[in-house]
């Protein structure tokens, strides 16, 4: 298995939602059952420290001031699985590494360890505001919270494994939520008899019923590629257009 790439270093514990911004949007799907807590694994015997570190190579991000600190940290023997690795990755916290590299009389470990968290603040700043947009527009297309999380609930509910992990990844995205939450309202609107979402996703200026040259039912799955098709077309507009309406009136429940 390759290294932890610093996508795996850049992720945190979630942060609070601006105020503007709806604070419980459900957008993970994420099961409501408590699982029991897993055992602690027995601790393994520790190796005697006696020979050199050995360099560990971490894979290309594409941001040379993350790159470059990888590449010390490194060289300095710390691995992804290292605890102060782990640290600074999943809690934003870089103590632990900042003194780990002193001790093992790495040369600027300070001041690699506050550029290399200055990049992990940027980016976890810039993933806040990406889900808070996502987020808006959501409950924008849904109409209010209350209606996009029964929608979410619904779907998590009759969804399997693989769809609901399909969705996740599309609901996560910025450029294909809206296709995501757009095809789940719609699956809900048509299981519970429902006209049309809270809110259409057709816009308020359509006027009539366009042509259908194919009206057959579609399924879960040949909706989403449709859609897809759509946004390649026409972008953050998809579901503005008429083919998006149409597509919804074949969607079977």
């Amino acid at each position: 298995m390759s290294e932890a790439t610093p996508a795996a270093t850049e992720q945190a514990a979630s942060t609070e939602v601006q105020t503007q911004v709806p604070a419980n949007v459900d957008v993970t799907l994420a099961s409501t059952k408590t699982e029991p807590a897993p055992a602690p694994a027995a601790a393994a015997d520790e190796p005697a420290a006696t020979e050199e570190a050995k360099t560990v190579a971490y894979e290309k991000t594409g941001n040379a001031r993350v790159d470059y600190a990888l590449g010390v940290i490194g060289t300095a023997g710390f691995g992804a699985d290292h605890p102060a690795v782990v640290a600074a990755g999943e809690t934003g916290d870089f103590s632990m590494l900042a003194h780990a590299l002193k001790e093992k009389g790495v040369a600027g470990a300070e001041d690699l360890v506050t550029m290399l968290k200055a990049e992990y603040d940027a980016d976890m700043e810039a993933e806040q505001k990406a889900q808070d947009g996502i987020k808006a527009d959501i409950v924008e297309l849904a109409g209010s919270e209350e209606h996009w999380n029964s929608v979410a609930q619904f779907i998590r509910e009759n969804g399997t494994e693989d769809e609901l992990g399909t969705l996740r990844e599309l609901l996560g995205s910025p450029k294909t939520h809206k296709i995501a939450a757009s095809y789940m309202l719609g699956l809900y609107a048509n299981a519970n008899g429902e006209r049309e979402p809270a809110k259409s996703a057709v816009g308020s200026d359509f006027r009539g019923e366009p042509p259908q040259r194919d009206v057959s039912p579609l399924s879960r799955s040949q909706f989403a590629q449709e859609a897809q098709k759509l946004y390649r077309i026409h972008g953050d507009g998809y579901t503005q257009t008429p083919e998006y309406a149409a597509l919804g009136r074949r969607l079977k429940a």
